[in-house]
């Protein structure tokens, strides 16, 4: 487990037990862990935490060996625009590139066997650097937006995708071949090879099928909701084709087979950042809740019965804490097959396989459209609500609904907002959905506070009426320099030492210092961690 939620997953070097996996999170850290085949199935242990980023960790990627590069090493891009570069035996940096952008790093790929990395960046720009010693080869420019996406096909064509809906093709060496400007009706998430060409998605919801020259070949909705991450499986998976597995806000993982057909979905207790395939055959995926978890075919490595369950429960809790009502309390689907509704939009929350999912009646087709899972738990009965005056946003229906430029090139994002809801908890899921600054949090708070009239007391019901539906959170950046004034480092070396009688909780932090104490004595065998 993290701290926080764990934003990326990738295989451990290969000399260590094969399904080895290593982590990153919002809690600055990045461990490794190590399967151990048991009495009660395949656990894995935590044998190294890495420590040296001061901010946000967003990704990591294997390094491989080289003729420059005796072992595998493995690299790691953070909010606090480091690149770093680790040894995976040691648990410590082997070299680290300060400031490697004028803005939060927010893609990373390895390229050209291992001899180069490709970082994309909030500041709209794309580097690459030669992995040897981190200095910069070249730096590519043009993009209008943040660069979340890259990818590098076979051939050495570099792909990136940005927070302006484009995607852009480049040569090898870095000159722009083409541009698609609207490759996706919202930001370009992740960018994938996939078979000749390549696969995109986005905030839209789609999966986008392109030949390698960026012709469009087709496409399909893969989710209701966000999808953070598209990778393609290293070896075909059903016949002769390989599998794209997608993961997304909506809290699923999905495997597509070649023709856009779901092979299969699979949920999970909070949203989905990334997966990855191991070395082993296995996926690991990087949920919200600060967990890594470990999807696998190997009917050996399975896990127990009670685990399952445990799991199980999770998933049914977080999904009756998104709707706000308990799946036995609703009707099946099956129902709306034999009822009509009085009135357009006219709103039916039904139990479908599980999950609360909305449907409005469609009045002049007569027909009940599906609009995504119900996540608007502020009514204890959704079917008696007044749908009338709410927008919905992916699916997701919302008291206020605002248009928020995020960037000086005019782009703007839906901010959504339900009366009654933490302002702080909605402007910061807003951050991590469109990768804003974490810098940011305060000005969108404030905005929501502002437009529906509340104060930082929690005065959640008295709403106004809106005025300029704007604001500019670049005037946060003049906080972000005052704060790297101020920076104190979350991890060694400290100057004041708490004592155990100064936490509300000391049984829980007595606890967790034995556990690691379990940690360390089974670590012996380890020196570097």
């Amino acid at each position: 487990d993290h701290d926080d939620q764990v934003r990326g997953v990738c295989p451990a070097p290969s000399h260590f037990p094969k399904g080895s996996v290593l982590t990153c999170s919002l809690d600055k850290t990045i461990k490794l862990w190590e399967p151990e085949n048991g009495e009660n199935g395949r656990v894995y242990n935590r044998t190294k935490i890495f420590v040296g980023h001061t901010d946000f960790i967003i990704d990591l990627k294997i390094l491989p060996i080289t003729d420059e590069r005796e072992k595998e090493l493995f690299v790691s891009i953070g909010h606090d625009r480091k690149l770093i570069v680790w040894d995976c035996d040691t648990a410590e940096a082997v070299m680290v590139k300060e400031n490697a952008h004028e803005g939060n790093i927010s893609s990373l790929k390895v390229v050209g066997s291992g001899r180069f990395i490709l970082t994309g960046s909030w500041d709209k720009t794309i580097h690459i650097w030669n992995a040897k010693n981190l200095e910069r080869v070249t730096k590519l420019v043009g993009h209008e937006g943040n660069v979340l996406a890259l990818e590098q096909l076979d051939d050495g064509t570099i792909i990136s995708g940005s927070g302006n809906n484009e995607i852009r093709i480049w040569s090898g060496s870095g000159k722009l071949k083409k541009t698609i400007p609207r490759a996706h009706t919202s930001c370009v998430r992740s960018i994938c090879q996939y078979e000749t060409g390549f696969a995109s998605t986005s905030n839209d919801g789609f999966v986008r099928i392109w030949t390698k020259d960026g012709e469009p070949k087709s496409n399909y909705q893969a989710h209701d909701n966000l999808v953070y991450s598209i990778i393609c499986s290293s070896s075909p998976r059903v016949g002769e084709h390989k599998l794209l597995i997608t993961s997304s806000e909506d809290q699923q993982v999905k495997f597509w087979k070649a023709d856009g057909n779901c092979l299969q979905r699979i949920y999970f207790p909070s949203c989905l950042w990334t997966c990855a395939e191991l070395n082993n055959g296995d996926f690991a995926v990087a949920c919200a809740d600060g967990k890594a978890y470990i999807l696998t075919q190997n009917d050996k490595f399975k896990a127990t019965e009670a685990k399952q369950k445990t799991f199980d429960d999770a998933v049914q809790e977080s999904k009756e804490k998104r709707s706000g009502i308990k799946m036995e309390d609703l009707e099946d689907v099956t129902i709306l097959t034999d009822i009509k509704g009085q009135s357009n939009n006219e709103m039916k929350v039904v139990n479908d396989n599980g999950t609360a999912m909305c449907y409005l009646w469609d009045m002049a087709n007569g027909k009940w459209e599906c609009i995504g899972e119900y996540l608007s738990g502020n009514d204890s009965n959704p079917n008696s609500q007044d749908l009338s005056q709410k927008q919905a946003i992916n699916g997701v229906l919302y008291d206020r609904v605002w248009d928020v430029e995020i960037d000086d090139t005019g782009a703007k994002y839906k901010l959504g907002y339900n009366l009654g809801d933490d302002p702080y908890a909605a402007a910061q899921q807003f951050i991590l959905n469109h990768g804003l600054r974490q810098t940011f949090l305060d000005e969108i708070a404030e905005f929501i506070l502002k437009q529906t009239g509340q104060n930082f007391a929690g005065d959640l019901n008295k709403p106004k009426e809106p005025q300029s539906a704007m604001f500019d959170p670049y005037a946060a950046m003049e906080k972000e320099e005052r704060k790297k004034q101020q920076e104190v480092k979350d991890h060694f070396p400290v100057e004041i030492y708490p004592t155990i009688r100064s936490f509300t909780k000391p049984e829980k932090v007595m606890a967790k210092i034995l556990e690691d104490n379990d940690q360390i004595d089974n670590l012996a065998e380890h020196p570097g961690w």
